[in-house]
Formats: C-alpha cells, structure tokens, sequence
C-alpha cells in the first residue's frame, strides 16, 4: 500500500515571495523552482526512525559538543517491502530510512520558515529557536558582532536565506552582516559559516582558518563539525557499525587496491568525492565511464556506495517525481522535516513542480 502522498497547492511561489517580504524589506528573488507546489504527506513512523537513529549516532559521536548550527540528515525513503533472502523466502527490510549524508552547513532550514506558511501550515519553528540554536553554538563573549560568510554571497543561490537570518538574528547580536571572507574583520565577530570549503584550506580563507585554530567557538560551523559528522569517509566507518548499518548503505572507499572490484559491480554503486558538496563528482555507476571511473580512482578522495534509489510518487500535475527527505537537527533532536522533489539523477533546482516541500506527519 502506498504510504506517501501529496496535496497540490497553487500560487506556492507568490504566496512565498508575500510571506518574506513581511520579514525582509528588499529580499532577492528566488527561483520559482527551489519551491515545490506540493506538501508531502508521510506517516510518522519515518520521523520516528530519524530520531532513533539520531539518538544512537549520539552514542557514537558527542552530539552534544559536535554538528554546528542547521545540520542535516537526508534519507532516501525505502519502504518495507517483500524482498528475496539468500535462503529464496521472502524478508522484509530492515528500516525505510537509507542515510545518503550528513551536511553540516544545511540550506534552507531558514527559509523553511516562509515555506511552511505559504502551505497553509504553521512554522516548523519559532524564531526564538533558531536564536536559541545558534548562540548554544558560538561563544558570545568572543563577539557581539555575527557575520554570515560565504564566498560572493550575492551571487549565491541562497542569499534570500542570508538576509532572511540576518533579519532574525538581529535582535540577538550589535549587528549582523553578510561578508565575504575577504571582508572580515576578525577581532569583533563570531561567524555563521556557509562556505563550502568545509577544511578552510583555500588560499581567501586562511584568515577565516586562523580564527578558527585560535578560537573554534567563533565559527559554527567549523572543520572540525564536518570532519566528524559530514566528511562521507565516515559513512565508511558507520556502515560497519553494528547499530547504524541497518540505515546506511554499505560503503567504500575507492582504491588502487579494490578499483577493479568495483568496477564489476559498478552498476550497483553511487560514487561521490567525499569532501565536495551537492551532486558536485558524483557519479551513478552504471552511466560511468571507464576513463572517469580511472580519474576517480587518481583522485584518491572518492567513495562508491551501494546504489539505493529514491522513492518515486506520482503528483497530479508534473508527472512521477522522485524525492528525498531532509532532517534537521540541534544536538540529538531531530528540529523538523522538509521533502526534495525533483526529476532527473540527483536532487536539483530545476524541476518545474519540484523544490523543497513541507512535510506533514499522519
């Protein structure tokens, strides 16, 4: 029985862009298909393996002291089905959840807020809390200035999102800005981190790295969130590990050593550099080329993990769509959900119809 389903809403786009202009007076314009027409609509019991397996990473890594401000699980969605075991008798899945990654430097957790409310729901959290989150993360006394960094943020696709908390932190800091790294002035603020350069090892971000040698609870988040939680060498560690393994796919990393391995069972892998963000070198394996697959394999920074599909729905007005599941945290609690909808290989912002989605839980 088919346990998703969504509800169509029109004007999704306008209703937003009215919604953020309550909140930012000159907000940049987004494009209409980061946001979906339509409201997934998922059973509990999907929010409440996300949290289970929350809880027992926690009793792996120090949730409480590593993940920053607006980290992520995202989960492809895989229901329980009748499946053949080794012995030829039917068995049932393990979980539905399958972990892809974890991103420490979330998109859109902000903008979930407007979202939500141009969906007819309610916020998925109140203001105060994202305040909340962010100061548990940062040390006040070390600058009562914040800055929102990322290299151009002007030119970033997410910018809205950036004026959007610079309106809401507002009230919790002097003053909040937007800066590229360049601009910094490292002796007043603490910083909201949105780079993508996760180690800080690029030459117009040393400064940036200084600070955080000298003062780690300057900067959420910092190398040392990512390294722990969202570098996806770790999903080579936790697919191993007793507790997680039902929810991760297995995973490798490639080689010199294994490359002709996996190479035969390339059909059945994802392969993804593992410090690179979105669907930046990441290669489905059964459309891999040889010359690629071997350019891989030189990299020396690149996973192949066992190839788990999206789950596909069909919407009554832009056809199948294929979605994941995105799952914000603070310490070891899961905040709220938001679906991706899309069409295509990976997740994009692309898709007519397609976009984030707001989740309600029956």
């Amino acid at each position: 029985m088919e346990k998703i389903k969504v509800r169509y809403h029109e004007n999704i786009y306008q209703r937003f862009l009215n919604t953020i202009q309550k909140t930012i007076p000159s907000p940049q314009t987004p494009s209409p298909q980061l946001l979906s027409s339509y409201t997934l609509v998922l059973p509990h019991e999907l929010l409440e393996e996300a949290q289970i397996f929350l809880e027992t990473l926690g009793t792996i890594v120090n949730l409480d002291e590593v993940g920053g401000f607006s980290p992520c699980l995202d989960f492809h969605v895989c229901y329980p089905y009748p499946s053949m075991g080794n012995s030829g008798s039917p068995k049932e899945m393990e979980t539905p959840l399958k972990l892809i990654e974890i991103n420490t430097n979330a998109a859109f957790m902000g903008l979930s807020q407007p979202l939500f409310v141009s969906h007819y729901l309610e916020p998925p959290l109140e203001v105060s809390h994202l305040i909340t989150q962010l100061l548990y993360w940062v040390d006040t006394s070390l600058g009562r200035h914040l800055t929102i960094v990322d290299d151009r943020p002007t030119h970033q696709n997410l910018y809205l999102e950036f004026q959007y908390y610079q309106t809401v932190f507002q009230n919790a800091f002097d003053r909040v800005t937007i800066q590229d790294p360049a601009e910094l002035d490292p002796d007043e603020s603490v910083y909201y981190n949105r780079l993508t350069d996760f180690y800080l090892t690029e030459p117009n971000h040393e400064r940036l790295r200084q600070i955080f040698l000298k003062f780690p609870r300057k900067i959420t988040p910092n190398p040392n969130d990512y390294h722990q939680l969202a570098n996806k060498m770790r999903l080579v560690e936790w697919c191993n590990h007793p507790a997680l393994a039902k929810h991760i796919p297995k995973t490798y990393p490639l080689t010199s050593v294994n490359r002709d391995e996996l190479w035969h069972q390339r059909k059945n892998l994802f392969f993804k550099a593992t410090n690179l963000y979105g669907s930046k070198m990441s290669y489905r394996g059964e459309s891999l080329s040889r010359k690629t697959f071997e350019e891989l394999v030189k990299a020396q920074n690149v996973i192949a993990q066992e190839y788990v599909p999206p789950h596909q729905i069909a919407t009554p007005h832009h056809g199948i769509m294929k979605y994941d599941l995105r799952f914000y945290f603070h310490r070891s609690k899961i905040l709220f959900a938001v679906g991706r909808l899309y069409q295509g290989q990976v997740t994009n912002a692309r898709t007519e119809g397609g976009g984030f989605a707001p989740i309600i839980w029956e």
